[in-house]
């Protein structure tokens, strides 16, 4: 099921932001945590 389905879109950037992390197999350090918690595939870090 995708995020839009499920009533909880992210927007534009973030998803391109999500998509290039997950493409490169790379962690992110996000502001918004909350948005990028939805992606359960995507590594967040702490600083």
């Amino acid at each position: 099921m995708t995020l839009e389905a499920e009533g909880l879109p992210i927007g534009m950037a973030d998803y391109l932001i999500a998509g290039i992390c997950l493409s490169r197999s790379a962690e992110l350090l996000p502001r918004n945590r909350d948005h990028f918690s939805r992606i359960g595939a995507l590594k967040l870090s702490d600083l």
